[in-house]
């Protein structure tokens, strides 16, 4: 039986693990950077705490839907082709909410559309990536890279979390019951 690594880092000095791992940082940090500008673009357009947690099921829920094709992509499909195609149209569904803001597309129901898509995209990406840590590493350093792969998760909401003031603050012709619901909006201008 192989005996699992001793340093932290061991596993990043596996070439292959290491690109995915930081490619993986960068990935995540604007997957989160993402889902709060979906909820930042959500409310600007409607300021309905009801139209945020309707996005918040059309952006989530393709997850839980898609993870038992998710294990069949992953138990028979090259993972690596798998994750090259999804982060491209991952890439894409960013492009496209991007795009839909500049146009200036004020219809709550077609940016719920573009976040169900980009749900569905995410619930394919994910457990694909983590299934491809174990391509990446000799046996004996799965230990540590699942481990790494799993702080990963854990830095992506740390580091995201500072950014969160910016975009939390309440309106001014927000009524308190409004701010306590939810207080996703531009920030509020000094006077």
């Amino acid at each position: 039986m192989a005996t699992s690594s001793r340093g932290i880092f061991d596993s990043l000095k596996v070439r292959n693990f290491r690109l995915y791992w930081i490619g993986a940082v960068l990935k995540n940090n604007g997957r989160w950077a993402q889902y709060v500008a979906t909820y930042y673009i959500i409310f600007e357009l409607t300021e309905s705490a009801s139209w945020v947690g309707v996005t918040a099921f059309a952006n989530f829920v393709p997850m839980l839907v898609v993870n038992p094709l998710t294990g069949w992509i992953s138990d028979n499909l090259n993972r690596r082709n798998v994750l090259i195609a999804t982060n491209l149209i991952a890439s894409f569904m960013a492009g496209l909410m991007a795009v839909a803001w500049g146009l200036g597309i004020k219809e709550p129901g077609v940016w719920v559309v573009i976040f169900f898509l980009n749900g569905t995209v995410s619930g394919l990406l994910i457990p694909v990536s983590q299934a491809f840590v174990a391509e990446c590493v000799p046996q004996n350093l799965l230990r540590n890279a699942i481990t790494l792969n799993s702080i990963l998760k854990r830095l992506d909401v740390d580091t995201a979390k500072p950014t969160w003031p910016i975009l939390i603050q309440p309106k001014k012709h927000q009524s308190k019951r409004q701010h306590d619901v939810v207080a996703i909006s531009r920030p509020v201008p000094d006077t």
